[in-house]
């Protein structure tokens, strides 16, 4: 077996850790090396790491096909896009973390970096790695919501991310308020993502002229303190929704790519009323999020790819 490790060789300051050699690396450059690393000394495989800008140099499509698997971080380079789509079986992808992420923090202080193969997307994410008990060692954290306040909606998805491809940033948030608004007599709040631009308070105000309930746009900087007050939450494809679940609150999500789409997949206009929408039994959920969430260490000395292996 013959891996091949793709590096990105390009990382933020703040992404920049020190090796035990003192040499400086990206952190997801480093975690796609020692996934690499591991995974051919467990199967006793040819391991080779390659820059972005090396394998755009090379005859890709030869060099290519002479691998059994590719790891990678994210599903981001468009010319390995054609190449992926024929050979998807054969690609590892490494990401952050779902399950206690911090938008906030750089991704080198996260507790939990993903693995996931062949798409880096939930579709059939309970299905390929749920085995209905959740790993040993691995201990979610459960909260609970003080009162049913709101129904949240997350726009969490951007222009150009590769769960909405090129979607416009509120084309979801606008088809999916006009539904919402027929089917629930709370206030209906919008929590945008961080890095996502900013709805204008008279694009607010013309939908609040328009709607019978409140509608509002959170200023909170946590996700958590939305959720608090939350009887439900709708998002289109999110991370967000494990911290929704762990706080009892039931999620919609509305495209076949969330992680939690196979928990409620019922479509919007199927639904009568938002507001009687009971929290579904998440612990298949959860075992997937186990068995595809690992420390650095599980990374470096393979133990993610044990786990994977004996799904």
């Amino acid at each position: 077996m013959k891996i091949l490790g793709v590096l990105k060789n390009k990382s933020k300051k703040e992404d920049i850790i020190k090796t035990n050699n003192k040499l400086e690396i990206g952190i997801k450059d480093f975690l796609v090396a020692k996934a690499t690393d591991s995974i051919c000394k467990i199967e006793k495989a040819e391991g080779t790491l390659v820059t972005i800008d090396e394998l755009i140099l090379i005859n890709k499509k030869d060099f290519l096909k002479s691998f059994d698997k590719f790891i990678c971080f994210g599903n981001t380079y468009t010319f390995l896009k054609e190449f992926y789509r024929e050979n998807i079986h054969k690609f590892i992808f490494l990401e952050g973390s779902l399950y206690e992420r911090d938008p906030y923090k750089s991704m080198k202080e996260h507790k939990y970096f993903r693995v996931m193969q062949q798409t880096h997307l939930g579709n059939d994410f309970i299905k390929k790695y749920s085995n209905n008990s959740i790993r040993n060692g691995f201990n979610f954290i459960k909260k609970s919501v003080d009162m049913n306040d709101h129904v949240l909606l997350i726009n969490n998805d951007m222009t150009g991310e590769n769960s909405i491809d090129q979607m416009k940033p509120f084309a979801w948030l606008e088809e999916t308020l006009n539904k919402v608004i027929k089917k629930t007599n709370r206030k209906i709040l919008i929590r945008t993502h961080p890095n996502q631009s900013k709805i204008s308070n008279e694009s607010v105000e013309k939908i609040n002229n328009q709607a019978k309930q409140l509608i509002a746009l959170s200023n909170n900087k946590y996700l958590e303190e939305d959720i608090k007050k939350t009887s439900v939450a709708i998002m289109y494809s999110s991370g967000s929704c494990v911290e929704c679940l762990l706080h009892g609150v039931p999620v919609i999500s509305t495209d076949p790519s969330s992680y939690c789409y196979e928990l409620f997949s019922k479509k919007l206009e199927d639904i009568d009323n938002i507001d009687d929408i009971e929290l579904p039994n998440i612990e298949s959920f959860l075992s997937a999020i186990s068995n595809t969430h690992f420390t650095l260490e599980e990374i470096v000395n393979g133990d993610f790819w044990k786990i994977q292996k004996g799904l």
